[in-house]
């Protein structure tokens, strides 16, 4: 956890491309050009601080180029951290490439749309070590690239089929996930007994807490907070 504030965690989220640490600001995606820019330095930062968890988004796999996390995750064998991998995540044979390298959970998105591939996914992951990622736009959920929203009840219904009952839910850069149109959607999918991980322009510890009250059971942040000194 990298924040005192509130009582749910807020996990830092790595993205990854070439090999080095990117970041959002104002104007959009920028490389870092400092010892930050080393996604095994930061990594093993974190965890030297105490991080248990930490959210790593492969944009290289995400776009079809050869990833790196494989070589990350071999300087992180002897650390006791779990690494949760979104990007990439298409088929079974990348699902299994995941897992023999270490990573404990995997986000899929796409094969959400597959019934055949997402049963071959599960036959390497549990149920309970996968989680559905979404993104949110205007209160409305939506599977990678699609153009036309997924219903929240259609969404349920289909997580319940495969038995997947976690989700990563982020909205899209300059939208806020915490805000109030997205925060509705939030709540009627915690009702149905999801859990819930958010990412996307939360700004503060107050948009920390608002989440938190409407059934939030983690915050995914690489922007908002400083990186480790």
């Amino acid at each position: 956890m990298i924040s005192n504030f509130s009582s749910i965690p807020v996990i830092p989220v790595i993205h990854l491309s070439s090999g080095r640490v990117v970041q959002w600001n104002a104007l959009g995606r920028t490389s870092r050009r400092d010892p930050h820019a080393n996604p095994l330095w930061l990594t093993l930062t974190w965890a030297e601080r105490g991080v248990h968890l930490i959210h790593i988004v492969d944009l290289d796999a995400a776009t079809g180029r050869p990833s790196t996390v494989p070589a990350l995750m071999m300087g992180l064998r002897s650390q006791p951290v779990t690494v949760r991998l979104a990007g990439g995540i298409h088929d079974e044979m990348a699902a299994r490439n995941r897992k023999a390298f270490g990573i404990q959970e995997i986000v899929v998105s796409t094969a959400l749309h597959a019934t055949s591939t997402l049963q071959k996914i599960l036959a390497v992951y549990p149920a309970s070590h996968v989680l559905a990622g979404l993104y949110v736009r205007d209160g409305q959920l939506f599977i990678g690239r699609d153009e036309k929203p997924i219903a929240a009840e259609m969404l349920s219904e289909r997580m319940t089929q495969f038995g997947l009952r976690r989700m990563v839910l982020t909205s899209q850069f300059p939208e806020s996930i915490a805000l109030n149109h997205n925060r509705l959607l939030i709540t009627r999918l915690a009702q149905r007994g999801f859990e819930i991980w958010v990412a996307g322009s939360v700004e503060s510890d107050i948009d920390v807490l608002m989440l938190s009250d409407h059934g939030v059971a983690g915050v995914l942040m690489d922007r908002a907070y400083p990186l480790p000194q």
